[in-house]
């Protein structure tokens, strides 16, 4: 067995069939993929779609777990834990694999061999696809034989992402490290991808586009609060910085990016932490928060200018937006 797609789903009913059908069209040979379907505590018929799908389907090797609800983080990792593949794959479930670029890479790391491939997306709202460059990358960055000058290199050009969906990854890089996901709160693709990079090797990337986003406003992420985004954003800041602690010394490089990458979700928590009125516990947590941040340097030249650049980019886009609503209803 080659790759196991792992695919959690909780109450996406009318699209897990999309997602699936989306998979089987990349052609890989049957008997070198598994697809392992964890049914996250769904109220809806998911789990009835999921078992129709697998009695049409019984040629593909099809597994359906179901558990109380968890959250993603400890769904991924019970995923994780029965694959059977020697490479692994995060699928949303309501989301799809463009097939034809999906094969292209499925074939690249089966005949060399990485650590991990990293590709991109595009993300679509039903049926139109959107202009948003978010998940796509300005270039193909190629080969590396150490995974912190991948993250560099990406950072370096503003083009890291912290989505699962956007790599394939060596089961073995994640169990020889007991690596697995935060659990009981979002943004664990955060963690989880930041801290990847310290553990591969050989790696590539290539900006074909493997992989469409469906953005929909009752997901998980679109229908978060302030207080939540800050909440969730804060437990992973946290995770990451001790983190940071235990794997450090890092190289230079390493360093400055594992830095940023604190960096980024520090603005995340601080821009969230402006639209909400914090209790007390909050407050707490903020100001753990930011004497973190002052231990690693963020409150520089360029940091002072990102921070306001987050109340005037929110100002831009939403002008934006509403010039192209009346465009289009003149239209």
């Amino acid at each position: 067995m080659f790759l196991s797609i792992i695919l959690p789903f909780y109450n996406t009913e009318q699209y897990l069939e999309e997602c699936l059908d989306s998979i089987l069209s990349v052609g890989m040979p049957l008997e070198e993929y598994e697809i392992i379907m964890i049914n996250d505590g769904s109220t809806d018929k998911g789990k009835t779609i999921a078992e129709n799908y697998i009695s049409k389907h019984a040629d593909v090797d099809i597994k359906l777990y179901s558990q109380e609800n968890k959250g993603l983080g400890a769904t991924r990792n019970i995923g994780i834990k029965k694959a059977q593949g020697q490479y692994i794959y995060f699928i949303d479930s309501d989301d799809r694999l463009r097939s034809e670029n999906f094969l292209k890479i499925y074939q690249d790391v089966k005949a060399n061999g990485y650590d991990a491939i990293f590709f991109d997306a595009e993300a679509f709202f039903e049926k139109e696809m959107l202009l948003d460059e978010a998940w796509k990358r300005k270039k193909s960055y190629g080969i590396y034989e150490n995974g912190e000058d991948l993250l560099s290199d990406f950072i370096k050009n503003h083009d890291a992402r912290t989505a699962v969906y956007l790599y394939i990854v060596k089961k073995a890089i994640l169990l020889d490290n007991n690596f697995f996901f935060p659990e009981n709160c979002r943004f664990e693709d955060n963690y989880f991808t930041a801290n990847l990079y310290f553990l591969i090797k050989k790696s590539k990337h290539v900006n074909l586009v493997a992989y469409e986003r469906r953005v929909r406003p009752n997901s998980i992420m679109t229908s978060a609060t302030a207080a939540n985004f800050f909440d969730d954003c804060s437990i992973i800041y946290f995770k990451m910085a001790k983190r940071f602690e235990e794997i450090s010394p890092l190289s230079p490089k390493g360093n400055k990016a594992y830095k940023k990458a604190l960096m980024d979700v520090f603005y995340a928590i601080e821009k969230n932490a402006r639209g909400f009125k914090q209790n007390e516990e909050q407050q707490h947590i903020w100001r753990k928060v930011r004497k973190i941040a002052r231990k690693y340097n963020y409150f520089n030249w360029r940091g002072i200018m990102i921070r306001f650049a987050y109340p005037l980019h929110e100002i831009l886009l939403s002008t934006f937006k509403t010039i192209r609503k009346k465009l289009t209803e003149n239209c």
